[in-house]
């Protein structure tokens, strides 16, 4: 999975919400990636995190993989190049996309969850027992206390 990283400290929500946002396309090149396997959709800092770029939705775009690993240090891959985009269309799908609201409560977010369970049911599924596992725990202790 390309977004392994920023899925493990987000949660598939919100990285749901990322591809989403984008409306499923390539921030650099612009390629339509609704059929690509969802590993192969990978979300991209825009400040790496070695430059001091954190895992937050203003900084994480969808990039198709090529992009993704062509990308390097620079902001345009070769990709995007050949296809005929510029740097500043590349900044202004980046601003109008990281404008975008993406919480709960938002439209997007709706839409995220639904979309998260369709591409990685089994993260979710792990989550959400982890999360009674954790709760039954603190009821069990909340109950003990009383007894004492």
């Amino acid at each position: 999975m390309g977004d392994w990283s920023a899925q493990n400290r987000l949660g598939p929500v919100a990285v749901a919400a990322i591809h989403l946002r984008a409306d499923l396309r390539c921030t650099y090149c612009g390629s339509d990636l609704t059929r690509t396997p969802v590993r192969f959709r990978h979300t991209d800092h825009v400040i790496p995190r070695r430059k001091g770029g954190k895992d937050i939705p203003s900084n994480l775009i969808l990039a198709c993989h090529r992009c993704n690993i062509g990308r390097g240090d620079g902001l345009l891959p070769l990709r995007a190049q050949l296809r005929g985009r510029t740097e500043a269309q590349v900044r202004a799908e980046i601003r109008r996309q990281t404008s975008i609201a993406i919480g709960p409560g938002s439209e997007i977010h709706a839409r995220a969850v639904l979309a998260a369970w369709r591409w990685w049911p089994d993260q979710l599924l792990r989550r959400s027992r982890a999360r009674a596992a954790y709760l039954d725990r603190q009821t069990f202790g909340f109950f003990e206390g009383l007894a004492a």
